[in-house]
């Protein structure tokens, strides 16, 4: 394979992974808070309730 092809994939491949820890940080944090501060309310409630 063409090694610029390889290295694009492997890019891909790792702001993929940045992505999902940053993700999974965000989700062990949550879990982390207390219940009010976990409760995320959908676009419509948030636009509701302003």
């Amino acid at each position: 394979m063409n090694p610029e092809v390889n290295y694009q994939i492997m890019q891909t491949r790792i702001d993929e992974l940045h992505a999902a820890a940053a993700h999974h940080r965000q989700v062990k944090e949550a879990q982390k808070a207390p219940r009010a501060e976990r409760r995320q309310r959908s676009f419509f409630a948030r636009l509701r309730a302003a």
